[in-house]
């Protein structure tokens, strides 16, 4: 073991001292950033520990003179090697830190396909705008074994096959979770000379679709959260594959218009659902009988503007999108009261509902606690008013320990606050006012229950039978 004290000059070796694990785990991390500025050794023994996870936006920036590489070739192997040697030099201290990359505007795939040779550690990926070719996708996929995290955004991928038939994605299977977000394909014919610049810039004589795609049932062993995120009714079936490709998904968040007979057998054993409503109901939707998801514990809908707008069938599919979630812990909905739908009505048959959260939409009305499930806990309220809250009948939810109200999104100053409900006094509830921002209100467990009729009847039978036994005993 190396010495505390230096031999030469009889003095404390602060520098093992400091890069000592010893020390090290007593230190928070921006005191060991201050700390690694003492010297490069200290820093470089403490980089590991500083920087546990690094993102670089863009690697195109971090080379000098990118524009000398020819940017859009379909990889030869000079090119490739002196993006390697490149990145290698340039990012060499960062690069065994490195665990989550993002990368915008790129087409080149020379430097596309390097990823997996240049950052080792790699388990977070994620494309935006990024256009590829199928080949080189695939490739680039293959050399990332430990990948955990892909997230696709706005990705155009070219595949040299103008049939019309769809494509076969081949993704990590290590994945864990995986984000698509409005992909495009260009099918055309393979031209020599042409890069990838020239395909995305003369797209009109070349085919431009969705990105539909199919995906080896079983293929995503480990994947848990699926997210997608695309409104035609086209990817329907993508998205199906996709959820075919894992018997461990546990979180879905998807569209409205993609929820489907197909899918909702196939989510039968999610923990964890959200739905984005699309905001053009446009889609022509094909009415089915929900089948209830046993095994769920959390829905989210989010966004309903304008649903109540639609006729009753809309309405009627909305209503059997929430029941199918009827065993769920944990709810997230819009706001919606129309002559013809009533949200409090419809959570009656929620038996095991114990976080409730609204999300404002359109015009309210006054919301009465009392009317929700009485096995709720808390309820969320999200841009919405506190005035719209009757807050005289909170003392009848027995369960309810919490409601959090969230008005950012109003133009509600503090002033009027004090106007609440809930500025006044609330018998065995405190309340926290975040100015401007929200309130929270808590039922305070110290306080001596309610009486009920119940309890004042046996105070009063045992006041009266200890009475009768002073009586006895005079006589």
């Amino acid at each position: 073991m190396e010495s505390l004290v230096n031999k030469g000059n009889n003095q404390i070796n602060w520098e093992l001292i400091l890069s000592s694990w010893d020390t090290i785990k007593y230190f928070t991390k921006s005191e060991l950033v201050d700390i690694s500025r003492a010297s490069i050794s200290i820093r470089s023994i403490l980089l590991p520990h500083i920087f546990k996870s690094v993102a670089l936006n863009n690697i195109s920036y971090y080379l000098d003179d990118p524009d000398e590489l020819p940017p859009y070739e379909l990889v030869p192997t000079e090119n490739s090697n002196r993006v390697l040697d490149r990145n290698r030099e340039h990012l060499k201290s960062l690069i065994p830190h490195v665990k989550s990359l993002v990368s915008e505007d790129e087409y080149n795939e020379s430097l596309l396909i390097s990823i997996p040779q240049v950052f080792y550690g790699l388990n977070r990926l994620q494309f935006s705008d990024t256009a590829i070719t199928l080949a080189t996708f695939h490739k680039l996929m293959s050399g990332l074994n430990h990948l955990e995290h892909l997230t696709l955004n706005h990705p155009t991928i070219i595949a040299f096959d103008v049939r019309n038939a769809p494509i076969t994605l081949k993704l990590p299977s290590s994945l864990i979770s995986f984000k698509i977000s409005y992909g495009e394909l260009i099918r055309a014919d393979f031209i020599p000379g042409l890069g990838i610049g020239d395909y995305l810039a003369d797209n009109d004589e070349f085919k431009t679709e969705i990105l539909n795609f199919n995906i080896k049932e079983d293929s995503l062993p480990r994947l848990k959260l699926l997210e997608i995120v695309e409104d035609d009714q086209d990817f329907i079936d993508t998205q199906n594959n996709l959820i075919s490709a894992s018997s461990q998904l546990s979180h879905l968040i998807t569209r409205y218009s993609l929820i489907d007979e197909e899918a909702i057998i196939k989510i039968q054993f999610l923990n964890s659902l959200t739905i984005i409503n699309n905001y053009q109901l446009t889609h022509n939707y094909t009415d089915f009988n929900f089948l209830s998801i046993k095994m769920l514990k959390e829905l989210k809908i989010i966004g309903a503007l304008g649903l109540v707008k639609h006729d009753g069938s809309m309405t009627s599919r909305f209503k059997k999108l929430i029941n199918m979630a009827k065993y769920v812990e944990r709810l997230t909905l819009p706001f919606i009261r129309s002559y013809n739908f009533s949200i409090e009505d419809i959570l009656q048959n929620f038996e095991r509902l114990e976080e409730l959260s609204f999300i404002k939409t359109g015009n309210l009305v006054s919301l009465n606690p009392d009317t929700l499930p009485k096995t709720i806990k808390s309820v969320n309220l999200y841009g919405i008013s506190p005035k719209f809250v009757d807050f005289k009948t909170i003392k009848h939810c027995s369960k309810l320990e919490v409601i959090s109200i969230n008005y950012r999104n109003e133009n509600y100053s503090s002033s009027e606050f004090e106007y609440s409900e809930f500025s006044k006094n609330i018998k065995g509830w405190r309340v926290v006012h975040f100015p401007g921002i929200s309130i929270k209100c808590y039922k305070d467990k110290n306080q001596p229950p309610t009486p009920t009729v119940s309890s004042v009847s046996k105070e009063l039978y045992a006041t009266m039978r200890n009475n009768g036994k002073k009586l006895i005993n005079i006589f």
